[in-house]
């Protein structure tokens, strides 16, 4: 009876310490359960794809989660898996033949689990304690504070003016030459309008692939102060499922919802001044294997380059879920986070972070060192009208594209490094009382500075400083006067007081148009009053947009 009962408990021993590799579901778990799924007593090694997450555990163990194994694994251990990003390549059309006969163990959205000794290029070793990619509610939130100047920009979007740029280009049959021209001088066009420096870059292209004069980029560029460049971009071209230029190809998600969103931002930002220059552009060729942002990205210095925010099929919502995918490699990890944490400032959206990326026109970018990230949005293998005839606008979604819209814009602000102050700061006087004038400088936390070059009462020369902040195109000033000094060298610190003079109210009607009101406290014996002042010079280069 004793050897039964010692038999009995090492066969159970050894059940429990069975290991399988199974894949379980971890969508909108939270951080507490999914960290707790990976502490879990029984579990020898985790990878994370997404919304799920592939365990190495023993019996026990995926028993007690037997509600959360979506499937078993035949394989010994976690590092006998590859990851694979499908992203324009499911491997079911006809280009994609390729990755026909893969021996695909398991599938989910957009990524899929295929045996490690048949990885392909872009496929990875699945290493134990891996995060490929997480959604952004299974980590423990941050406490991001907004910007009130970047809200009020992000209020500017008019998703009406997306859509009908989206139908507009939807319109052309971008997979002919005829179509794709025709999309490319409508762009322009509009580019023009916007004012921007506009041009089309030309490339070349191997014998072998069916240009049909779609060979070129089509480029709108809007300076700044030249500290860097971003790249704000979408492909242009688009395709139906057998390439054939006499049917049509709307390609109103892919990728029309992306080019409108470019030109869109465009429209916000144009009478904004950045630090950086802003580069809209959009690809062409991008079907045909990423010509486009490959002969882009090869004519850019990389250390110029602030980062590639690339929108590629953002506005279909397959799931009635707002969630979108930021795709990098290792060097758009930081701008990849920075988009991340604008969707939870200033969206709805639901985002996932995948550090492994292929197939649009931001790899090229990242493969040469240049920060690039790919938005798209989370449903994109699932759409039934994917590279048909079918893809047209009444598909896609208006809240699903503005939400992403609204955390790409953000993002482009926070890089190029908006330039409001720029647009007030410098000195101001009256015309008609030149002999005295003030100096006013905006900082970017809406701090504002004032110095007033003037005259006392008794002839003698006044200066009264001033700071506050702005709020819209009005500010309140605390002004102070300081007294007691000495020339140099026999100035002295400690006899200098700094005393409350009272304050100022500016309004800023024009970037180089101000209304100024001084209101002297009683000690200074001086009355109040008023001027209308001009900004005679612009020291931070911010230009002046309102003329």
């Amino acid at each position: 009876m004793r050897r039964t009962c010692i038999g009995l408990i090492a066969t159970l021993l050894a059940g429990a310490a069975a290991a399988e590799v199974v894949v379980l579901d971890i969508d909108r778990a939270g951080a507490d359960a999914v960290a707790a799924l990976k502490q879990s007593p029984g579990v020898r090694a985790w990878a994370e794809l997404g919304d799920t997450l592939v365990v190495d555990g023993d019996a026990r163990f995926i028993h007690a989660q037997r509600e959360r194994v979506l499937a078993s694994l035949p394989v010994p251990g976690i590092e006998a898996l590859a990851s694979r990003a499908q992203v324009h390549c499911d491997g079911q059309e006809a280009d994609h033949g390729k990755h026909r006969g893969d021996d695909v163990l398991f599938e989910r959205a957009h990524w899929q689990l295929v045996p490690a000794f048949g990885k392909r290029a872009d496929d990875e070793i699945l290493r134990p304690g891996r995060v490929v990619a997480h959604q952004l509610g299974n980590r423990a939130a941050k406490q991001l504070a907004t910007d009130a100047d970047v809200a009020a920009l992000l209020g500017e979007i008019q998703i009406a003016t997306w859509r009908r740029n989206l139908q507009a280009l939807s319109g052309f049959n971008r997979q002919s030459e005829a179509g794709y021209g025709a999309a490319a001088n409508w762009l322009q066009a509009q580019f023009n309008a916007l004012g921007l420096e506009t041009s089309r870059q030309s490339f070349t292209v191997p014998e072998t692939v069916p240009s049909s004069g779609r060979n070129f980029n089509v480029l709108g560029l809007q300076r700044g102060l030249g500290q860097g460049l971003l790249i704000v971009g979408a492909h242009l071209d688009s395709r139906n499922s057998s390439f054939n230029d006499q049917q049509p190809s709307p390609g109103a998600e892919d990728n029309a919802s992306g080019c409108a969103a470019v030109l869109e931002t465009a429209r916000v930002l144009r009478d904004y001044r950045f630090e950086a220059d802003i580069l809209y552009i959009c690809y062409g060729l991008e079907e045909r294997g990423l010509y486009g942002g490959r002969a882009h990205a090869a004519a850019q210095t990389p250390s110029q380059i602030l980062g590639v925010i690339n929108m590629d099929m953002i506005a279909y919502d397959g799931d009635n879920r707002l969630d979108v995918s930021l795709q990098a490699n290792a060097p758009g990890f930081g701008l990849q986070q920075r988009l991340a944490d604008n969707a939870a400032r200033y969206t709805d959206l639901e985002v996932e972070l995948a550090f492994q990326t292929c197939c649009s026109d931001h790899r090229a970018y990242s493969d040469l060192g240049m920060s690039a990230v790919l938005v798209i949005e989370n449903d994109y293998v699932t759409y039934p009208q994917y590279h048909t005839v079918d893809d047209v606008a009444a598909n896609v979604s208006d809240t699903m594209a503005h939400e992403v819209m609204k955390m790409s814009l953000a993002t482009t602000v926070e890089i190029a490094r908006l330039r409001d102050g720029s647009r007030h700061s410098g000195y101001w006087y009256d015309p008609a009382q030149s002999g005295h004038g003030f100096q006013v400088e905006l900082q970017d936390n809406n701090q504002v500075f004032l110095t007033w070059y003037t005259f006392a009462a008794n002839g003698e020369r006044l200066w009264v400083t001033a700071i506050g902040s702005v709020n819209g195109n009005t500010a309140t000033l605390n002004a102070y006067e300081a007294t007691g000094g000495s020339f140099p060298p026999a100035f002295d610190p400690t006899q200098v007081q700094v005393l409350p003079w009272g304050s100022f109210e500016l309004t800023f009607n024009t970037c180089d148009r101000m209304h100024i009101r001084w209101l002297p406290n009683a000690r200074t014996g001086l009355p109040a009053g008023e001027m209308n002042a001009v900004r005679s010079s612009d020291p931070l280069g911010g230009g002046c947009d309102d003329n």
